[in-house]
């Protein structure tokens, strides 16, 4: 019995829309596994200083690297556009110099001029033209916007001017009560002291004691009541140190409970068990990485320890868990530059030697 012309047409077209079926599923497949590969991929991006990776570029070509910084440039590409990222975050909050060349798709986001994002992506190398590592983005986020930026820029240079302003009034203070009956006879009978000089290389390094104030942690590693209400409630504080399943250790540096997000350094470690940081050029040595409370507490779940309970005011041993000072170290020849010591809930404090 043959098949009628009707019944061979809706044959076909059931045919068609089963193989149609079957191809947009597994495009569906093909797209959700590209998208689990690329979250595996960003999720184990490193923070590598600029500096290491314009001398041995070879070293990490190919792999996932961590920026963040500030479109100082633009340019459309076929692939998408090129934008410029300056890295060196300066003392003002701003950021100038340390540039990167990214390649973002035009279909992943949108850019503008004097941002601050963070990026995640691929370093391909030093590029011919402008000399500059290139990076093909693979995850790209918005941390400000220019005019977000501009504000804090302002609100940090007074800031810092106030700093200035009472540090000067305290220091003339400080000397001018410092002058007593003793100090004069002490120079009196000692003519030797009167005009002395004493070499900066024998200058005692100054002593810095933090106040004494609360962790923001409970006993069951619960936020207590620190922060107020209608901010973002996040589960460590400035000067904590944090480890991840490996036991690689973090310093939590600031805690911005309105952006909620942390800024944290790694640790760097001896086998004496001296902990140290080395210098970045970042704001006051605090670092430029800075991930939400929630990727931070994910990825290093666990409170090593708390910098504010140590009553030592000494070099941070992370074996012994005493002191309290994470030294800055050059990484050339070792030498300190300061350090950062636990004093809000906030941020750390830097000290400069």
């Amino acid at each position: 019995m043959g098949i009628k012309g009707g019944t061979l047409i809706t044959i076909l077209l059931s045919f068609m829309v089963l193989l149609c079926g079957c191809a947009g599923q597994d495009a569906s497949t093909e797209s959700k596994a590209n998208t689990a590969q690329a979250e595996g991929q960003v999720s184990g991006a490193e923070d590598v200083p600029y500096s290491v990776l314009v001398n041995d570029p070879g070293q990490y070509s190919g792999r996932i690297i961590h920026i963040t910084g500030k479109i100082s440039s633009i340019s459309a590409e076929d692939a998408g556009c090129i934008i410029l990222v300056s890295t060196e975050k300066q003392v003002t909050g701003d950021y100038e110099g340390d540039k990167y060349s990214v390649l973002v798709n035009r279909n992943s986001a949108s850019v503008s001029l004097g941002e601050i994002v963070d990026i995640k992506g691929k370093f391909t190398g030093i590029g011919d033209s402008g000399g500059l590592p290139e990076i093909t983005s693979l995850d790209y986020g918005l941390i400000y916007s220019r005019s977000e930026h501009l504000r804090m820029v302002d609100q940090i240079k007074s800031e810092n001017k106030a700093v200035s302003k009472e540090s000067t009034a305290e220091d003339l203070s400080e000397n001018i009560s410092g002058i007593s009956d003793n100090n004069i006879n002490s120079v009196t009978q000692n003519p030797s002291l009167s005009g002395s000089y004493v070499s900066p290389s024998n200058t005692p390094a100054p002593v810095y004691t933090a106040k004494p104030f609360s962790s923001g942690i409970s006993s069951d590693n619960s936020l207590a009541s620190s922060y107020s209400s209608g901010t973002c409630q996040p589960g460590y504080r400035a000067g904590m140190v944090i480890a991840d399943r490996d036991e690689n250790l973090k310093i939590v540096t600031v805690c911005n409970t309105v952006t909620g997000k942390y800024c944290t350094r790694s640790l760097m470690k001896s086998t004496e068990g001296d902990a140290y940081l080395l210098k970045d050029s970042s704001f006051m040595e605090l670092g430029s990485q800075y991930d939400y409370f929630s990727s931070i507490e994910e990825k290093y779940p666990t409170l090593y320890d708390d910098l504010s309970e140590n009553t030592r005011d000494s070099e941070y041993n992370y074996i012994k868990k005493s002191g309290s000072r994470i030294y800055i170290r050059v990484k050339e020849n070792n030498n300190l530059k300061g350090y950062l010591a636990p004093d809000s809930a906030e941020k750390m404090k830097h000290i400069v030697i």
